[in-house]
């Protein structure tokens, strides 16, 4: 069994190779409990990659990111819940939250995303906020789709890939610093 967390991922392809191992339709294991990818994106700005998977299973869909801080793979389980649009501006959480991070970045995706029409590639726009140590984020994947609110938590993730890697158990641990 490999450790996530022992894998470089850093170099011209870091992430976007690690997409490889976790397609849709592959089996995960978050916080004791086996999911299924059934969405993948894999999202560029200017200065990270990061992926974000769409799961579903027991205890309904939620999403996982993945980034690589220092070229060693982080998780964060997101629990997110579409906002319906009211203009071009990220819905805020509420009082007290402020912004940490904003900007734009590249995706191209792969599987479904539930009743969302995430298009297969096209530029998402996100806000991160901050309020007493915790984080929250807002992101759009398209101007007709509603923006996505959510909250993160850092996970360890047992990973057993789907294809060739059929059965290789994978792990990662710890919470993304950022938290997309």
């Amino acid at each position: 069994m490999t450790a996530l967390s022992d894998v470089t991922v850093a170099g011209p392809f870091g992430l976007a190779a690690l997409a490889g191992r976790v397609p849709p339709g592959c089996m995960l294991t978050v916080t004791g409990r086996p999911v299924t990818v059934t969405g993948l994106l894999t999202c560029t700005d200017e200065h990270d990659t990061w992926l974000e998977l769409l799961l579903s299973g027991p205890g309904g869909p939620g999403w996982l990111a993945v980034e690589a801080p220092g070229g060693r793979p982080c998780c964060t389980l997101w629990s997110r819940r579409a906002v319906p649009a009211a203009g071009p501006a990220a819905p805020v959480p509420g009082p007290g939250w402020r912004t940490a991070a904003r900007g734009t970045a590249e995706f191209r995706s792969a599987g479904t995303f539930g009743s969302l029409a995430i298009p297969p590639a096209g530029r998402l726009r996100y806000v991160e906020y901050e309020r007493d140590g915790a984080r929250c984020a807002a992101e759009r994947f398209a101007s007709s789709l509603p923006w996505l609110l959510g909250s993160g938590t850092g996970v360890p993730v047992a990973v057993t890939a789907g294809g060739p890697d059929a059965g290789r158990a994978h792990r990662a641990a710890g919470p993304t610093p950022a938290g997309r």
